[in-house]
């Protein structure tokens, strides 16, 4: 199964509005446990840092996870992070990102 990336794209968000949205790195576990209790998910990684909130995913419903994702990752705002302000991406692209992020 492909790993699949949701992400708040923080070029397209102001800093005061992201800050205001995207969790903090202590609720990360909290969010996890919720993203991961929906039966589409199988396995996932959560990196939050002061300029990303990426969700990492195999999943067979990708989709529905970036919904979940959106709504879950904006918990202290939904309405304030629309919808073209996250990206998504799959496969070798995803693996790309994040390796790029991790370097």
């Amino acid at each position: 199964m492909p790993v699949h990336l949701c992400a708040m794209d923080y070029r397209r968000l102001p800093a005061a509005v992201r800050d205001r949205v995207v969790l903090s790195e202590a609720d990360g576990p909290r969010a996890l446990r919720r993203l991961t209790g929906d039966s589409s998910l199988e396995e996932a990684v959560l990196l939050i840092t002061c300029h990303r909130c990426e969700l990492y995913a195999t999943t067979a419903d990708p989709e529905r996870v970036a919904r979940w994702a959106r709504e879950v990752l904006t918990g202290r705002d939904p309405a304030g992070a629309p919808v073209e302000t996250w990206r998504q991406m799959a496969g070798g692209d995803a693996i790309h990102h994040l390796c790029r992020v991790a370097c």
